[in-house]
């Protein structure tokens, strides 16, 4: 790993890890979105979130996602994009963009399955079905060694009718177990009353059966991530510390480059890798466990696929290195006034090394009610520096 001219460099790229002939393809199918985030907007910003860390492998970006004003203050603030992208200027133009692309002889590296009549199954890099079945909630206890899996089970969808019933051990989480895609902790909800379990009913009405676990005190929340390279060797990544809300939504990650991860998650992670592997998976895998109040290490997650900390966990050591952060988090930041105004303040903020962005989004093409919005590292000394520095960037005119 190295700075120097060329920018910021990541310890490894997409193309390190997916290798050559194949194409990064981050969005779900429009006919089956699943549990993705329904922000409008959401899906199309997410296609370009990885741009600083592809290398030289190719992708399929939103247009928006990859405006070339966007693309410039990136290489300014070091992290410049090598990537070519192709860009889809109409969601509706992805799947011919795909076919295009499979006719050329590339291999899609999906990270989300799309159904047979819209790309069929030798077009994938990784087979659908295995993808189908690694993110499946209900594939958790054949995957995760036993002492690390949480108190779950995976029940009928009828289970929902009973809300005492759930609740009768105390709260739970319910988790949607189903084939369709998922992200962010949209496919979960928290449930501590009968009114809670209400909710969750008409929510997770599209799953195929239903995941009860119960919930428990969490000390220290991380996302431990490996690559599954090529060759079929496991490249450890690294672990970021997950920033969620009352309901269990992803709200970003902090990272800490010098502190050690827990011996104890990385053995956990390295062994759920090596089973993949052998299935013949390949690529990122991010695995969400938590340290809890009682000592354990629970694996409570698995994600067969870019994780929202991936790009923060490549590039963690470079920034360290290049800017002396001890600590960093990730998180979007928009602005209201439209996308000009979102660079101008973005590169203002970068000048003052306030931030290191990671991607752009310009919703004009698709979304004119959206707000534009940075996806942006924001480091520091101490997480109470980010905090100020957070402060100067909400002067500037960019929102949290």
């Amino acid at each position: 790993m190295s700075t120097d001219s060329g920018g910021i460099r990541p310890s490894l790229t997409f193309e390190d890890i997916y290798g050559p002939g194949r194409v990064y393809c981050p969005r779900a199918s429009l006919s089956l979105p699943g549990w993705l985030p329904q922000a409008p907007g959401a899906r199309d910003a997410s296609t370009g979130s990885m741009l600083s860390v592809q290398g030289g492998m190719p992708g399929v970006a939103s247009s928006g996602a990859a405006m070339e004003e966007g693309l410039e203050i990136l290489a300014e603030s070091g992290v410049p994009v090598r990537a070519r992208i192709h860009r889809v200027w109409d969601p509706a133009d992805t799947l011919p963009t795909l076919r295009r692309l499979s006719a050329e002889g590339l291999r899609l590296a999906f990270q989300f399955v799309h159904p047979p009549e819209e790309v069929p199954p030798e077009a994938y890099w990784i087979p659908p079905d295995l993808l189908r079945f690694l993110n499946h909630k209900a594939s958790l206890d054949r995957l995760v060694p036993a002492e690390f899996l949480p108190e779950r089970k995976v029940l009928p969808l009828e289970c929902l009718r009973d809300s005492a019933a759930l609740l009768a051990n105390g709260p739970v989480a319910l988790k949607a177990a189903s084939s369709l895609a998922s992200g962010g902790g949209n496919d979960v909800r928290i449930c501590r009353t009968p009114a809670d379990a209400e909710a969750a009913r008409g929510a997770l009405a599209e799953a195929e059966s239903i995941v009860v676990e119960r919930l428990f005190e969490i000390r220290r929340d991380l996302c431990v991530q490996f690559a599954i390279l090529p060759s079929g060797e496991a490249a450890f990544l690294g672990a970021a510390e997950q920033i969620t809300d009352a309901a269990g939504r992803y709200k970003g990650n902090w990272f800490e480059p010098g502190r050690a991860v827990e011996p104890e998650a990385i053995e956990a992670g390295r062994r759920i890798t090596e089973k993949a592997a052998a299935m013949g998976y390949r690529g990122i895998a991010g695995f969400d466990m938590a340290f809890c109040a009682d000592g354990r290490l629970r694996v409570y997650d698995l994600n067969f696929r870019v994780n929202g900390s991936t790009a923060g966990l490549l590039l963690q050591h470079a920034l360290a290195k290049a800017r002396e952060f001890a600590i960093f988090r990730s998180r979007a930041f928009r602005d209201p006034r439209g996308f000009g105004s979102l660079l101008a303040c973005a590169r203002a903020a970068v000048r003052r090394g306030l931030l290191v962005p990671l991607g752009f989004y310009d919703p004009r093409i698709l979304c004119e009610a959206c707000a534009p919005r940075v996806l942006a590292i924001v480091g520091g000394g101490t997480r109470e520096e980010i905090a100020e520095r957070e402060k100067e960037i909400a002067g500037l005119g960019l929102l949290c």
